[in-house]
């Protein structure tokens, strides 16, 4: 299972990812658990939030517990950098690929005085104490809008280990979720799997497409550049040679439209008899990609 605790310094999150890994080995005492903090960003995003989790496998009695991750980048990096290292295209990757794997998110957070006095006690020397309302507010804002987003916390000492069986209850069925979609052998799928995705996008079987990461490919970071917010949170793609295994993956999920995307993977799915939206990937410099991908995924779903 993967945990994440994302939220304004001085919340609690270290004291409930302690809570975590005691409740994780109590329960499953041969499996492994490690912690992981994302320190203040010094290398591509990629590296910082693919990297350490690319090997994960769900349901292999391996666990992390991320104690913050991605959502600081875009929160502290426009705050001390000017700007986040995320553009829109990789930070919706970054989401997808943790869904993939089954990722649950947690903004954890407090009443703004507690958060003062807390990191006034141990002497905080990166956040700013006239920033730490806004810290506080904006996690809050941007846990929301995330696709792997599970709710808010508010940690103490009364209640951390009720609140730590309830994350790895979620978590364990997130985990088993994610595990349903590897075991049938696609793990060129990208994606949310706590729940079912409502627009998924079908991609030829090509090496440059599998996961479908817009470093590798132009048509991928021109799809999440393009997508429009409403589509981004349950948009999925996936790409597969096994027409048994594609028809086994489309049965187990409930999926409200398709979007193929082109003509070879058009007739494939055509052959199998499952309703579609053919889309005919454009030109890199066609103006009005945005409104043909979002259009596409509209009609998919009607």
């Amino acid at each position: 299972m993967i945990i994440c605790l994302e939220g304004v310094d001085g919340a609690g999150k270290s004291t409930l990812a302690a809570a975590l890994i005691k409740e994780i080995n109590t329960q499953h005492p041969d499996d492994i658990v490690t912690y992981l903090h994302a320190a203040q960003l010094d290398t591509s995003v990629y590296e910082a939030y693919h990297e350490p989790l690319k090997d994960y496998v769900p349901g292999s009695g391996q666990h992390f517990i991320l104690d913050r991750w991605h959502l600081g980048e875009e929160i502290y990096g426009p705050l001390y950098r000017k700007q986040s290292a995320f553009t829109r295209a990789s930070f919706t990757w970054i989401e997808m690929f943790l869904g993939s794997i089954g990722t649950r998110l947690w903004n954890v957070t407090q009443p703004q005085e507690v958060l003062e006095s807390r990191l006034l006690e141990r002497g905080e020397d990166f956040l700013q104490n006239e920033h730490v309302d806004f810290v506080r507010k904006a996690f809050i804002e941007q846990a929301k809008e995330s696709s792997l987003f599970a709710g808010n916390l508010v940690p103490n000492l009364d209640n951390v280990y009720e609140l730590a069986e309830h994350l790895i209850l979620d978590a364990e069925f997130a985990e088993m979720r994610a595990k349903g979609i590897r075991d049938i052998g696609l793990t060129s799928y990208i994606g949310h799997t706590f729940s079912d995705p409502r627009t998924l996008l079908v991609v030829d079987n090509k090496a440059i497409n599998h996961g479908f990461h817009p470093e590798q490919s132009q048509d991928a970071k021109l799809v999440y550049e393009s997508l429009r917010d409403e589509f981004v949170k349950d948009f999925a793609v996936v790409s597969s040679r096994s027409k048994t295994k594609l028809e086994k993956f489309l049965s187990q999920l409930y999926v409200t439209g398709i979007i193929a995307y082109d003509e070879s993977v058009s007739k494939r799915l055509d052959e199998m008899e499952i309703k579609h939206v053919k889309f005919d990937a454009p030109d890199s410099d066609d103006a009005r990609f945005a409104t043909k991908i979002s259009v596409a995924a509209y009609e998919a779903g009607k």
